[in-house]
């Protein structure tokens, strides 16, 4: 193996190790306890257990005392399909001066056809599962006036470790592209505590704080080049340099008892960490390294799980005798979200609006029905230059029931089934909005000089692509008052 091939080798082993860039966590894409996911999110006028914390922390002023459990399970079927294109062009000289390991120098790289890329240009398909447990607690302390909340949602799987990068610097290493939003874990437990105040008989305000667990971890590998005597020694230190904890505001207003109005405020959330990589390379026959060996080292930041601010009204009518209908807005405030959180707004995202219904019916003395229904609008710009941030509009439906059961005593069991429709959406590349590569790109199989063609080899979203897909969660709760 050359000094130039060993080199090449380890970038790729560094890229490899970069956290995937998560734009929204389990608990903004699937819902936060059973009752809520089955009424598609659309209780912030009608909540009153643990998910109060999450959805309008006000509600848990009449809250009772009661311990519960959530096991969720979610289904990601979704893919992204690439459009056909030439494969004999080169890779642009871009592609590795935008890499995250510097310095590096271009000479190093000729031009590659793109056949011959580590990596095949290929589809992306998500055929994965995932599971989450929420443990909450709900108090009331005796008093009138006042009630406590506390909850932690623990993620069962590891999050992904993927390449990810959202413009073109991510063909070579990866040569895919990757949903935005979706398709990812959450990268660890998250932390809630709260309490719901009522400030009159038709008035009620609640706070809730959100906190994730802070962790470091240390990658470390020894490469040996069986061509020689020369060793490899890579270092890669990622670790979370920034964790913003969120909190929610609720306000709660019941004019009448079968008319209310809910509105919340959750801030937004989101870690921020940053990877320091240093690579070095050795010949550990003699004891100084020779005049020839390399030394690479850089800091990369990155937000790896990320939740928007939502500002969400609602309105209830009906009091549960034996019918509640909700309507609930949210404005959720995507042009904040940042891949790389320098704390500039992202020009890539925008604010959506989400309408959402629900509707939850007494079937008898121990049976609830709910329904619930949402549309999800995709937070995206068209993405017709260069960069590949992938998501679509979606449609929700969710349904539930809850069932009293007669042990533990007065306790309740509930099971949500949601399913969640990605609406089909293409974006085709319109090449007067790419830059340029570089004048000597050639056809690697002709010989032809391309030139001014503004093609975009190093881009696999060029010429353009097509993403679908379906959600499915499912779970199943048990709450027991005390």
């Amino acid at each position: 193996m050359t000094g130039i091939a060993r080199i090449i080798f380890i970038i790729a082993i560094v890229l490899s190790t970069l956290p995937g860039a998560l734009a929204a966590n389990e608990l903004t894409n699937y819902g936060f306890t059973s009752r809520s996911t089955a009424m598609a999110e659309a209780v912030t006028a009608d909540v009153k257990d643990v998910s109060a914390l999450y959805y309008n922390p006000a509600g848990l002023a009449e809250a009772q005392t009661e311990a519960s459990a959530n096991l969720g399970l979610t289904i990601n079927l979704l893919q992204i399909q690439l459009w056909e294109r030439d494969d004999a062009f080169d890779i642009s000289q871009d592609a590795y001066d935008g890499t995250p390991v510097a310095p590096v120098d271009a000479s190093f790289f000729p031009p590659v056809a793109t056949t011959q890329n580590a990596n095949k240009r290929d589809n992306t398909k998500y055929n994965e599962l995932s599971t989450s447990l929420i443990l909450g607690l709900t108090l009331d302390p005796g008093s009138e006036t006042i009630r406590f909340g506390l909850a932690v949602f623990i993620p069962l799987q590891k999050t992904n470790s993927t390449t990810y990068y959202p413009d073109s610097r991510e063909q070579h290493f990866s040569n895919s592209l990757t949903f935005s939003t979706l398709g990812q874990k959450a990268p660890g437990p998250i932390f809630m505590m709260g309490t719901g105040i009522k400030l009159a008989r038709w008035l009620k305000f609640g706070a809730t704080m959100l906190m994730y667990r802070r962790n470091t971890t240390h990658y470390n590998a020894l490469l040996a080049s069986p061509a020689t005597d020369a060793y490899s020694a890579l270092n890669v230190v990622k670790k979370e340099s920034q964790i913003t904890p969120g909190f929610n505001l609720g306000l709660e207003i019941d004019p009448h008892e079968k008319f209310g109005i809910g509105l919340s405020y959750r801030h937004r959330m989101y870690t921020g960490q940053t990877l320091v990589s240093a690579i070095e390379t050795y010949d550990y026959t003699s004891e100084t390294p020779p005049p020839g060996d390399a030394r690479f080292q850089a800091d990369t930041g990155f937000v790896t799980d990320y939740n928007p601010s939502d500002l969400t009204l609602g309105v209830r009518f009906g009091n549960h005798c034996p019918w509640v209908f909700n309507i609930d807005a949210t404005w959720r405030m995507w042009r904040w979200y940042k891949a790389t959180g320098d704390g500039t707004e992202n020009d890539e995202f925008h604010d959506v609006v989400i309408p959402k219904l629900s509707f939850e019916y007494e079937i008898n003395g121990r049976l609830d029905l709910r329904l619930g229904t949402a549309y999800l609008v995709n937070p995206v710009y068209t993405q017709d230059a260069e960069t590949n941030f992938v998501d679509n509009d979606r449609v929700k439906l969710s349904l539930g029931l809850g069932i009293d059961i007669p042990w533990p005593p007065n306790a309740q069991l509930d099971f949500h089934a949601q399913l969640q429709f990605l609406v089909p959406e293409e974006n085709a590349k319109r090449t007067t909005n790419m830059n340029d590569e570089f004048p000597e790109s050639v056809n690697v199989d002709t010989g032809e000089l391309l030139g001014d063609s503004r093609i975009q080899t190093n881009n696999p979203g060029f010429p353009g692509y097509e993403s679908r897909g379906i959600i499915i969660t499912m779970g199943t709760a048990l709450s027991v008052p005390f």
